[in-house]
Order: structure tokens, then sequence, then C-alpha cells
């Protein structure tokens, strides 16, 4: 009897042995490869919407964004559901307004099972919520990316919430329809083929627009957007601003490239900080006297003598006027918070006005003008970077003292003697073609100012 019992006690522990082994594999681990391959894996840790909630239009759709953390998850495959597809449908995240009421709409992660949802709420349209069209397709193209709505029927409840547009570069020829986006505050059109914005007028939310590179020629549609504070309308086909008037809280204005000759209409834009008027055919700029809150204004390649408008401009900091017909510069003695000064290509040969600049600091260019004297710029020690080729300068010694000078251009002048360059210490360029330096001369140069990146002979 006592030999029975201990048999059947011995059958009983193997079989705990037995049924304990996988918990003890499980619990200690084990070298297998398949528990190599598992630790690799990222498992799914949850699921999240980009909206808990969301309102819709019966006939609108949305495009519901969701998230899987960790993002190097391995499988992050979900299936999606409504609660009603009455009132919501779903499909691969995209939902459509069905009928009136809330649906829940659930995703889960085939990986783990984690689940987000968003209650949706559909409700009637407006009785003036019209269907709106876009002529040009690429217009309505970034309309529908703005808003999640890849597909169907467009209506004004679908852009009225949108306050920014970019479309920059995308071969739009025509925006009518745009009208429709009566709540945007920016908008960028520039490169495109757009010749009539007459639908602008109505969007009087716009603060910053850009129309730059286009074929524009009639602006007169911007006279009643009031709100603008930025307005770009570089290379277009423009020649009348007189629609700029009205614009009185403008602070950047860009209207370089254009065919403008007469800019009486910003006389009054006292609010411009920044006024670009390059590559136009203006000769008189006497209507900016007044704009004293200008810091910067750029207006090469113009037809402009005379510059005493700009004696009261006293806040510029940054003022380039090269290549126009300027020989008198007196008038801007006086503005002495300049930090970067362009009068190249002028007809300059006195600079003694320059002598007050004590600012200037990065930028000082006069070449192709008719300097003879530089003396006036001996007390401008801040300067990083002048540029005085082709004028008739022989006499370097004004130059002594600016020792941070990091570039120097003097080429086709009269130079010989270039001693009083020696101690420039921060010169890293130094361009010398068209003088007559001597081989020594040049050889003691180079070997005074050893920190010098490039020299040029």
């Amino acid at each position: 009897m006592n030999n029975i019992k201990k048999k059947i006690g011995l059958i009983v522990i193997v079989l705990i042995i037995i049924s304990i082994y996988p918990i003890y594999k499980t619990a200690f681990g084990s070298k297998n490869s398949t528990s190599t391959a598992n630790e690799k894996d990222a498992k799914v840790s949850a699921v999240n919407f980009d909206k808990t909630t969301y309102n819709l239009a019966i006939g609108n759709t949305y495009t519901l964004n969701d998230a899987i953390s960790p993002n190097n998850a391995t499988d992050k495959a979900v299936t999606w559901a409504s609660s009603d597809t009455n009132i919501v449908k779903v499909e691969d995240g995209v939902i459509t307004g069905m009928g009136v009421g809330t649906a829940k709409i659930t995703a889960t992660t085939v990986d783990g099972g984690k689940t987000a949802t968003s209650n949706v709420t559909v409700s009637n349209r407006e009785a003036n919520d019209s269907i709106i069209t876009f002529k040009d397709k690429n217009l309505e193209k970034n309309i529908r990316y703005s808003i999640h709505k890849s597909t169907g029927v467009l209506y004004k409840s679908d852009v009225k919430n949108i306050t920014i547009l970019a479309a920059s570069g995308q071969d739009i020829s025509d925006i009518s329809g745009i009208e429709n986006l009566v709540n945007l505050q920016t908008l960028n059109l520039g490169n495109n083929q757009i010749n009539n914005i007459s639908s602008l007028k109505g969007l009087t939310n716009l603060q910053t627009l850009y129309l730059e590179h286009n074929n524009i020629s009639d602006i007169s549609p911007l006279k009643s957007l009031t709100k603008l504070q930025i307005l770009g309308l570089k290379s277009n086909q423009i020649t009348d601003i007189n629609a700029l008037k009205s614009l009185t809280n403008l602070q950047t204005l860009a209207l370089n490239f254009n065919k403008v000759s007469d800019i009486e209409a910003l006389s009054g834009l006292t609010n411009l900080y920044s006024v670009d008027l390059q590559s136009n055919k203006i000769s008189d700029i006497s209507p900016l006297k007044k704009l004293t809150n200008l810091h910067y204004l750029y207006a090469e390649s113009n037809e402009i003598s005379n510059v005493s408008a700009l004696k009261e401009l006293t806040d510029l900091q940054n003022l380039s006027l090269q290549s126009n017909k300027i020989s008198d510069i007196s008038s801007i003695s006086g503005l002495s918070k300049l930090n970067s000064l362009v009068l190249a290509d002028n007809q300059i040969s006195n600079i003694s006005s320059l002598s007050n600049l004590n600012n200037l600091q990065f930028d000082l260019q006069l070449q192709s003008n008719k300097i003879n004297d530089i003396s006036p710029l001996k007390g401008l020690t801040r300067l990083q970077n002048i540029t005085l080729s082709s004028n008739k300068i022989s006499n370097l010694s004004a130059l002594t003292e600016l020792t941070d000078l990091q570039l120097l251009e003097l080429k086709n002048n009269q130079i010989s003697d270039i001693n009083p360059l020696k101690k420039m210490s921060h010169l890293q360029y130094l361009f010398l073609q068209g003088n007559k330096i001597s081989a020594e001369d040049q050889k003691a140069l180079k070997k005074a100012l050893l920190q010098l990146k490039n020299i040029y002979f």
C-alpha cells in the first residue's frame, strides 16, 4: 500500500513540473530566436485623434488624423467604425456628414486593440450656405488641402474659417471664387500667372498679401483692403498706384521691378517702415518726405537726381540709391542712424556729408562714381565693408584707422601707395585690380596682412 502511495506521489510531482515549465520559461527568459524577434518589435501603446469633437454639416467631409504611439511602432494599421452610419460615415479616417445627429467615430489599432474616439455632430446647412466653385483647379486644390476636403461639393461654410492660404508657385491664373474666403488674413499668391485681382476687393480682413511675380497691371481692387500691413507687388506690370492711398496701415511695401513713375499715393502712408521701389521709372521722391517712420528704403535703378526729401527721414537705417543720377548727397548728412548705405553708380564727387554717419557699420558702397577724396571716411571706424572701385582715388591715408574692415574693394582707381592698408588686422578680402601697385609693395602687403583670405592685384 505504501509503495502505491509513493508511485502516485511521484506521478503528481512529474505532472506539476511539466505544467509549470512553460511558465518558468516565460518568467526567466529563453534564448530562442522567437523571443529575440519579439524584442525588436515596437508595440503600439496608444492612438489619439487631432480632434476629439468635431462639427460637420450634411454633405461635408473631414479627415480625422490619428497619431500612433510610439512613432516607431511596427504595425500602425487602424480600423475605423461609426456608431451610426446614418449620421456619420467613415472610411480610412475620412468622415462624411450623412444626417442630423451625433455619432462616435472609433479608431482601433490592429496591434494591441488601442482605441481613440471622436464625437462628431452633424447639422443641416444654413439657408445661405451655397455651393461655391473655382475656375482654376490649382487654386481649388490648394483650398481643399487647407480644409482637408479632397473631394465633394464645396460650400461657403467649408471655407469661411480659412485665415491663411499659401498658394505661391502653383500655376494659378484665375482667382475667381477666392472672394468666398471672407476671413482670410494672410494670402500668398506669388509666382503665378495672375492678371486679374478683382476677386480680392471684398477680402477686407487681409493683413498680409503677397502678389509678386505675376502679370498684374490694375491694383484698384486693393483700395478697400484697409487692414493691410504687408503688401508685396514685386515684378508685375504696375504703372498706377493710386489705389494705395487708402492703405494707411501699411508698414511694409514692395513695388520693385514694376513701371511706376509717380509715387504721390505714398505721401500719406506714415506707418510705412520698409519700402522697396527698385527698378521703376521714378525721378521724384518728394512724396516720401513725411514718412518719418521709414527704417528701410530701397530705390535702386530709377531716375532720381534730387534726394533732399530724405533730410527728415532720420530713422533710416538702410538706404540704397544705386544706379540713379545723384550728384549732391548733402541732404543725407543728418541720417545718423544709417548702418548701411549704397550709393554706387551715380555721379557723386563730394562725400563730405558722410563724415557724421558714425553708425555706418555693415556696408558702404560708393563704386562707379567720381570720387577722388575719401578723407570724410576717416572717422567711420565701425565700418566692416567698403566698396570704392571705379573712382579716381589715389590717397588711402583716410582708411588707416578703419581697423574693423573685413572687405575693401578699390579696383580701377589711381592707387600706387598701399602702406595705409597694413594696419587692417581684421581685413579678410581685398581687391586692388586695375591700379599701379609695384610687385615689391604687393609682397610687403601680403606679409603684413597674413590673415587675408583673398587678395587680388
